[in-house]
């Protein structure tokens, strides 16, 4: 009896040794063909749609009328004069306001290009004037708070970076990048100089 209960045993475990190297077998082509395939994929070249096919002629045809539109902007102020009235208007008005600064970097974009350093100072002007980071510091709080209380919260990606934010601000008030100088209008606040009219 023992002995068919040991031939019994060394049966079912030849099967199971068979078994297994089968499955490891199986597993090692289809890990091999994977390879093969990841390969082709990351050595050849990406193919995407066309986003020419997806457009409809009528949408087509509204994109150059856009385009068109906007070549006519810009060669009309491509002199700068309009450029420069909007300027002196922003430096002679008593209050300065951040949509005086957008309609500056928004002049600056269609004349002078995206190339031009003063198109980004205005828009940051812009931002710096509406308080931006106070605001920002405020969100992060919140959302910070929401999250401690047990929320699910998508917390916003500059939350990381309020104190980066903070330190590029103080760097260019104290090199002296905004606009030349201090402002009458403005105070001391923990960013630096900000306008008190906003």
């Amino acid at each position: 009896m023992k002995k068919w209960i040991r031939l019994i045993i060394e049966i079912l475990l030849g099967v199971a040794v068979v078994g297994s190297g089968t499955f490891i077998y199986l597993q090692m082509t289809e890990i091999s063909e994977l390879e093969v395939q990841l390969e082709k994929l990351a050595t050849g070249p990406v193919k995407r749609p066309s986003s020419d096919s997806s457009l409809s002629p009528i949408r087509l045809e509204q994109l150059i009328a856009k385009e068109k539109e906007l070549e006519a902007v810009k060669s009309a102020l491509s002199n700068g004069l309009a450029l420069s009235d909007v300027e002196n208007a922003a430096k002679n008005a008593k209050n300065e306001s951040p949509e005086r600064y957008l309609a500056i970097g928004a002049l600056r974009l269609l004349v002078k290009g995206k190339e031009d350093p003063e198109t980004a100072k205005a828009f940051e002007k812009a931002l710096e004037m509406n308080q931006w980071t106070e605001r920002l510091k405020s969100v992060c709080a919140a959302q910070a708070g929401m999250v401690a209380s047990g929320l699910q919260v998508d917390v916003l990606r500059d939350c990381d970076r309020i104190q980066q934010i903070e330190n590029s601000i103080k760097s260019r008030n104290n090199s002296g990048v905004e606009s030349g100088g201090t402002d009458e209008n403005a105070t001391e606040d923990s960013e630096g100089l900000r306008p008190t009219g906003v």
